[in-house]
């Protein structure tokens, strides 16, 4: 048994439609805010003990579980998620500086007492920072970047060349982040949660996912699409009791 929230109507495939172009944090978020646990602390928290409660979550700061991928912007922690930049504010010298205001991106943070968590994200590109002096709200800044471990320094350098790109070009460039090979069948296991929560069975799956019809012995006529909703059916409640992390780590192998 899937607990969850319908957060989608799995029966509306545009619904899901642009997961196909996710990359693992669209998928992180997509299953987190599914979750019934997160919901409810989402709305139980209070000013004080927002930041606490998100932090088991493996987030900043709570986002509402009602945003979908591209639109959402959850700020991960840098232990949950290993391509997080970590960077010093420096004094201006002679190289050119980030200035937020210039750059054509959606800029959000959270603040705590060990310096400024942000993210600059659009239409599915992102980079996280973590500042541990300094700020950038206050105009151009030079940033020493500290990238470190191995292997997770791959994505903080990947992290660190989109980060190059924006700030040259002052804009994400026009052609979006790649999509991660497996996002479309991730994007079916999710739709396939969903539908499990919303009570449906296997048989109107393959029905409504496939374009099946006239299966009302399906168990006889049409084994091989039965034994594939199972594995969907069973690849859904394997994930669902996944931590952010696990999407999150750039290096680790995912179903």
């Amino acid at each position: 048994m899937i607990a969850g929230s319908p957060v989608a109507d799995w029966q509306e495939a545009d619904t899901y439609a642009a997961l196909a172009h996710c990359d693992r944090h669209g998928f992180a978020w997509e299953w987190l805010r599914r979750s019934a646990s997160y919901r409810l602390a989402c709305d139980q928290a209070g000013d004080r003990r927002e930041q606490q409660e998100a932090g088991r979550f493996g987030l900043h700061r709570f986002e509402p579980p009602d945003l979908p991928w591209p639109t959402s912007r959850p700020i991960w922690h840098r232990d949950v998620d290993n391509t997080v930049l970590t960077a010093t504010v420096l004094p201006i010298g002679a190289d050119p500086a980030i200035d937020m205001r210039a750059l054509n991106t959606d800029a959000s943070y959270a603040a705590d007492r060990d310096g400024e968590h942000w993210l600059l994200a659009d239409r599915g590109n992102h980079v996280r920072i973590d500042l541990v002096r300094g700020s950038l709200a206050q105009g151009p800044v030079d940033l020493q970047f500290h990238v470190t471990g191995y292997p997770d320094c791959r994505g903080q350098i990947a992290a660190l060349q989109r980060l190059v790109t924006l700030a040259e070009l002052g804009r994400w460039p026009a052609r979006g982040p790649r999509a991660e090979r497996r996002a479309p069948r991730w994007a079916l296991i999710l739709r396939v949660h969903d539908a499990i929560v919303a009570g449906a069975s296997h048989r109107e799956m393959a029905e409504r996912l496939f374009g099946l019809e006239n299966l009302a012995r399906w168990r006889v006529s049409a084994p091989s699409w039965r034994r594939r909703i199972q594995r969907l059916a069973d690849a859904a409640r394997q994930i669902n009791q996944r931590e952010p992390k696990a999407w999150l780590s750039a290096n680790r192998a995912q179903s």
